[in-house]
């Protein structure tokens, strides 16, 4: 067989091995979002029959959770800006009850810790 024949296959092998991997990935990935999605439809139904003060607190939990969570995915920024705006989410929790009226999580949040032990 000549160099170029085997370097060939070599590289086709690996081309198969890569693509059955990544068709792994893919079937875990859409598993896992069937798997989240059904959690979701749980968690909601839970949120849906608590009380309503009850409720609203989740909501904060769940949009502060989401605020730190979309700081720390964001691909736009850099890891310098990441550690300001986490530190930025932790500097707000650490200021509750004291939350500047403009910003409507903070706000929801500290409603929520004010009335329960989170």
């Amino acid at each position: 067989m000549s160099d170029g024949l085997v370097e060939r296959m070599v590289r086709r092998r690996v081309g198969l091995d890569v693509l059955r991997r990544l068709r792994r990935l893919v079937d875990a990935e859409r598993a896992q979002e069937a798997d989240n999605a059904r959690l979701a439809r749980q968690l909601a139904w839970g949120i849906a029959v608590l009380p309503r003060p009850k409720r609203l607190a989740v909501a904060a939990l769940y949009a502060f959770a989401r605020r730190v969570d979309d700081i720390a995915d964001d691909p736009t920024l850099d890891a310098d800006a990441r550690a300001r705006g986490l530190e930025g989410c932790r500097a707000g929790v650490a200021a509750l009850p004291d939350v500047p009226p403009d910003d409507a999580v903070l706000v929801a949040l500290a409603d929520a810790v004010e009335r329960y032990p989170i």
